[in-house]
């Protein structure tokens, strides 16, 4: 499989092979509210926007939660916990589309990836 990331909503975040639990209220010692429990990196910063938003790259779809990553690297999911888009420092992304159906994030029906330079697979 493709191990892609993907968001169970209100409940857990899956990235990098590691799943965190969703806690908006949760913050460490310093008072850093990451939106993950127990995720004390201050680089790392989950939220929820409600209404969903338009892709950054105008690609088509909106998000729901988006996952800033130390890198600086964001990761977009849509309302069900797909991952839509993945956009690095540079303006360079990685746009995910689905075939029709499938449903979340536990089986969802990948239809392509295409990259900022129009390169599908």
């Amino acid at each position: 499989g493709l191990k892609l990331p993907h968001v169970i909503p209100g409940a857990s975040v899956t990235v990098g092979g590691r799943t965190y639990a969703i806690d908006f209220g949760w913050t460490d010692a310093k008072g850093y509210k990451s939106g993950l429990r127990y995720l004390n990196d201050h680089d790392v910063q989950f939220e929820l926007k409600n209404p969903a938003l338009p892709l950054p790259s105008g690609n088509r779809g909106k998000y729901t939660y988006k996952l800033l990553q130390g890198d600086g690297s964001v990761d977009y999911f849509d309302a069900t916990g797909k991952p839509i888009e993945h956009d690095d420092l540079f303006g360079n992304y990685i746009y995910y589309s689905y075939a029709s159906g499938g449903g979340g994030p536990r089986n969802f029906l990948l239809d392509y990836i295409e990259d900022a330079w129009g390169q599908r697979i």
